[in-house]
């Protein structure tokens, strides 16, 4: 359903080896790095091939179409160009591990002209005393993947791991919040009533990985753009990122003072060099 997908390609590249199908998997390995350059492991899938001495020459890969109730029919890989034209419309992301300053985020964009794809059923605490800027259905994307066609146009937000669960018809503009995951887990703790120490490196690294994972295939796609914001440095310099803001959205035609003025840098809690190692 969503041809221009690396990680899919290198499943299929690692089960074509398990099959001992080593031309299907040669063929899927090197889709999967043509999308992903970046993928160390379809480089060690083609050497690993290559090692067991199975040589082939290049393909132009295909793309399997499936249609109810008809055999499988084999269709040339439509370009980049063509892909990008079936798009559905674009949706404006806001994203972030969760307490990574998406609201925040959010705050900026709606103070900048933005249209926002909220519901306001979750209100503003002590946590959180700007609001949240939410809609409810988001959190369950995964059963409701449709729910992001109203978002078209709109910005919304949705954390990290909700990403996956976003419909490949549209195109997706993503402003990812960058924040350390040090100050994102104690944040989270004292948010729950855990306090300050009860750390846990086991989601330090869940957290660790979900984010390179994100780098290695989600942002890859190619109905994906991404502009990566430091919240440290949205909180200290927000008149610099509201101009990048700007520049990434221009068609949203945003207001570049209005978006710095919004950012109050009293709520910038849970510092790293205040927090105890």
């Amino acid at each position: 359903l969503q041809f221009f997908n690396p990680k899919t390609h290198l499943y299929l590249a690692e089960a074509m080896v398990k099959l001992k199908k080593w031309e299907e998997a040669f063929n899927a390995f090197h889709i999967a790095l043509s999308q992903n350059p970046k993928s160390k492991k379809a480089l060690k899938g083609l050497a690993e091939i290559e090692d067991k001495g199975h040589h082939f020459e290049l393909k132009a890969a295909e793309n399997v179409q499936f249609h109810s109730k008809r055999k499988a029919k084999k269709t040339a890989t439509p370009s980049k160009e063509e892909y990008l034209k079936t798009l559905k419309g674009t949706v404006y992301i806001v994203s972030g591990l969760p307490r990574s300053g998406t609201s925040m985020m959010m705050q900026m964009l709606k103070a900048g002209g933005a249209k926002l794809f909220v519901d306001e059923k979750r209100k503003a605490d002590k946590n959180n005393p700007k609001g949240y800027y939410e809609h409810d259905g988001i959190k369950a994307l995964g059963k409701n993947k449709r729910l992001i066609e109203q978002a078209k146009d709109s910005v919304v937000k949705v954390v990290s791991p909700q990403l996956k669960h976003l419909l490949p018809k549209m195109k997706y503009k993503v402003v990812f919040m960058d924040r350390d995951i040090k100050e994102v887990i104690t944040s989270q703790n004292k948010m729950s009533g855990k306090g300050t120490t009860n750390y846990s490196m086991k989601l330090h690294q869940f957290y660790t990985d979900q984010l390179k994972e994100l780098d290695e295939n989600f942002f890859e796609q190619l109905n994906v753009e991404v502009l990566k914001i430091p919240y440290k440095e949205a909180i200290q310099q927000p008149k610099d990122v509201a101009v990048k803001l700007s520049n990434f959205l221009e068609e949203l035609k945003l207001d570049d003072e209005k978006m710095a003025l919004a950012v109050d840098a009293s709520l910038y809690r849970n510092k790293k060099e205040e927090l105890k190692a």
